[in-house]
């Protein structure tokens, strides 16, 4: 688990729309990120995604709605049933824009980019996604340390003692060791 955080792997977006303009278009926003983001895995529909989304765990997923066999809610609605992409931020880029399909969409926990968009709009939203999943996969990894030790390598039985962490950070009254009352730092 430790690599995890000292050696991250590169992050991984997938991009899905059956249409070549707009995957073209995707591809000109990777463009301008060369260098700091690989370029994107992309699929034609849902199915292909996903085949795509049971071999790779993605930092991020760029999604079009319209799309031949399985929509993209109900792509999405697939997604979170798989070990690997469950928790991936899904951004909706389509051309639907309507209030209600923008209520669904934030009800679905995603966000919306609508098309016809501009590069660098779609430029931000991917590095601020791919910032946010990185952020929450190190915090999920340091929580799962925290609360399961046996499991994460530390040592049996072994627990951190919140108070005296934060004591040892000048974030408590009480020194290490000094008595504090019942269930509170101090």
């Amino acid at each position: 688990m430790l690599a995890d955080l000292d050696t991250p792997r590169p992050p991984r977006v997938l991009a899905v729309d059956d249409d070549a303009i707009n995957r073209f278009a995707v591809a000109q926003a990777f463009q301008r990120l060369k260098g700091v983001v690989p370029e994107p895995h992309f699929a034609y529909d849902g199915e292909g995604a996903l085949g795509l989304s049971e071999l790779y765990a993605y930092d991020a997923i760029l999604l079009d709605i319209e799309m031949p066999g399985i929509d993209g809610f109900e792509f999405l609605s697939n997604l979170r049933q798989t070990s690997l992409n469950r928790a991936t931020p899904v951004v909706f880029v389509t051309r639907h824009n309507d209030p209600g399909t923008r209520a669904r969409i934030v009800r679905e926990g995603s966000d919306l980019i609508p098309k016809p968009f501009p590069i660098p709009e779609l430029t931000v939203k991917v590095l601020t996604m791919l910032i946010t999943s990185r952020i929450m996969g190190s915090y999920n990894i340091c929580i799962s340390r925290l609360t399961n030790p046996e499991r994460s390598g530390s040592t049996p039985g072994v627990w951190l003692d919140p108070c005296e962490l934060s004591a040892g950070y000048g974030l408590s009254r009480n020194g290490p060791g000094q008595p504090r009352p019942a269930g509170l730092c101090g």
